[in-house]
């Protein structure tokens, strides 16, 4: 997690910019995410919306989207 430091620097200058709500999170790989997602694609729900259902792994994967992250 971020220091507190560097956390409240951050949060000050997203309240400078106009931000309400400010927060950091663990860019961690979302497996039960993904296979829920699998699940909800394969069931249809994604209806026309296409682009649902490509990329998914990356999707889910900051390390994948950022290496490093």
């Amino acid at each position: 997690m971020v220091d507190d430091s560097l956390y409240h620097t951050l949060e000050a200058r997203a309240k400078e910019l106009g931000f309400d709500l400010f927060g950091v999170a663990e860019a961690a790989p979302l497996t039960e995410e993904l296979a829920h997602l699998n699940e909800w694609l394969a069931e249809g729900n994604h209806g026309e919306m296409a682009w649902l259902a490509r990329n998914t792994e990356r999707r889910c994967s900051p390390e994948a989207v950022l290496p490093g992250a």
